[in-house]
């Protein structure tokens, strides 16, 4: 789902699904276009989703938000980029910031 309006926090969390005994989302930011796409079981149907919209892959990057921690952790396999990003973790710091960015852009604390 393309996030459309800022969002809060608590309203957020009714799509977060369980995982490892922790509530949490995943969620695919495009860089560029400063937009997000949530609540999917894969990132890849977010990123397909964001293509469709109009975004360029190079531009997105999946990641995950974990409730109980407030915590983004920069995990999916669409990050993995042969030529720019060898691992699933967005290693380069300046993506995670612009990332984080643009999260908490669209959904805020109380």
């Amino acid at each position: 789902m393309l996030m459309t309006d800022a969002i809060k926090q608590a309203d957020f969390s009714n799509c977060a699904h369980t995982n490892f005994g922790e509530l949490m989302v995943k969620l695919v930011a495009d860089l560029q276009k400063e937009c997000l796409a949530y609540d999917a079981p894969w990132h890849a149907d977010l990123e397909a989703e964001l293509i469709e919209a109009g975004s360029a892959q190079a531009d997105l990057w999946g990641f995950n938000y974990y409730f109980e921690r407030d915590e983004l952790e920069y995990n999916s396999l669409i990050n993995i980029r042969p030529l720019e990003n060898k691992s699933s973790d967005i290693l380069n710091p300046e993506i995670c910031a612009e990332v984080e960015k643009i999260f908490r852009k669209w959904v805020r604390g109380e």
